[in-house]
């Protein structure tokens, strides 16, 4: 189910994140795909298809996201994840 992604090296990092945080129970792989999709490109609704789930359901993994790091929008919350190193590298954090 593993979604292929650009290597942007702002995208590559977040995926690096996005793992890290799964790893470390922080998230679940679903809602890791989700947010793989929307760096991608995808909308809610296309990510809701691929994925079988709800629209709804996209966005409240979202606001997950949203509050797993701070982020009072989904821009911020785009660039956010796309600075982020992984939690507990030593490096930078979310916030």
């Amino acid at each position: 189910m593993r979604t292929q992604i650009v290597t942007y090296p702002a995208i590559a990092r977040a995926d690096s994140w996005l793992h890290a945080c799964h790893r470390k129970g922080l998230i679940t792989e679903l809602q890791g795909e989700v947010m793989r999709l929307l760096m991608n490109g995808h909308t809610d609704d296309a990510v809701a298809r691929k994925l079988c789930i709800s629209t709804r359901s996209v966005q409240r993994h979202v606001t997950r996201f949203m509050a797993l790091t701070g982020a009072r929008s989904r821009l911020e919350l785009g660039l956010l994840v796309s600075m982020a190193e992984a939690p507990g590298d030593g490096h930078r954090s979310l916030r």
